[in-house]
């Protein structure tokens, strides 16, 4: 049963590398997945007071990314979240927030890339693990289009995780802190996913997650890059996510997924579609 649960519980739903896994790998086992994620051809943001927060110009959002996990010890996990994104901006947006300055292209390039590392303390039933990982800033800059890859800043980001697991269904959730430098806002994560398994290989998962900025920070960012939106500070979101998860072999499958945010500041009204494939040995 753990081989499922590792199996599910390793996809995250285009929320980044912020909803993760209870459990860690078995000692020397590798699992890796690859996923593309897209928010297609946006202009609206949820701003501050309900108000709507307008890009200057329509934006394509998309991700490729490639996801791997490996067992040092039973009770020890590696991991690294590399980021690729495809980037877009296009038509003029209606009513935006700042004049448009920016022109339409397309920009593509490293987001920021994660590694972490993973200790099961408690395994009794109920799974507890502690996690700590590390943003890299290796995020880009575009002037011409405001197009931003990622945060330009290092983020630390420790979590406990607590999961549990039955024959066919398991829930999961953590809690922890996003430390950032350069003068980025600090903020709150969780999590909170649910699976239950349909005709012996199919998953149905639905989750809710969390980022709540401290707006303790005041970094001051290009205007080139408010005009876009991308990865402005005190982002926050209150969001769900379903995704179909079908177990194709016992170590290869493929999952599709949406999610879309109740509310937030500073994150696209429109739902994210995501897709990927998996691999365990």
């Amino acid at each position: 049963m753990k081989n499922t649960y590792l199996i599910l519980c390793a996809f995250f739903i285009s929320i980044g590398i912020y909803a993760q896994s209870a459990w860690t790998q078995k000692k020397n086992e590798w699992y890796v997945q690859a996923g593309f994620s897209s928010i297609n051809d946006y202009s609206g943001l949820f701003g501050a007071n309900d108000n709507t927060y307008n890009t200057s110009r329509k934006i394509t959002d998309n991700t490729l990314q490639i996801y791997a996990k490996y067992g040092i010890t039973d009770k020890t996990t590696v991991l690294v979240d590399v980021p690729y994104k495809i980037l877009k901006t296009g038509d003029l947006s209606e009513n935006p927030t700042h004049a448009p300055t920016i022109a339409d292209g397309t920009f593509s390039n490293l987001g920021n890339i994660y590694v972490g590392v993973q200790h099961n303390f408690i395994n009794k039933g109920v799974v507890v693990s502690g996690q700590l990982n590390l943003g890299i800033n290796s995020s880009s800059f575009d002037e011409e289009t405001g197009l931003r890859t990622g945060y330009d800043a290092w983020e630390i980001i420790p979590t406990i995780n607590v999961g549990k697991g039955w024959d066919k269904f398991y829930l999961q959730g953590n809690f922890g802190v996003n430390l950032k430098t350069n003068d980025y806002s600090n903020s709150i994560v969780a999590n909170l996913e649910g699976g239950i398994k349909f005709l012996q290989r199919i998953w149905v998962i639905g989750g809710i997650h969390v980022l709540e900025s401290f707006e303790d920070g005041e970094v001051i960012l290009p205007q080139q890059n408010l005009q876009t939106g991308l990865y402005l500070n005190n982002q926050e979101f209150v969001a769900y996510g379903f995704k179909v998860l079908g177990e194709i072999t016992p170590k290869f499958g493929a999952v599709i997924g949406t999610n879309s945010a109740f509310s937030g500041n500073l994150v696209a009204k429109r739902s994210a579609l995501s897709f990927g494939i998996y691999t365990k040995f």
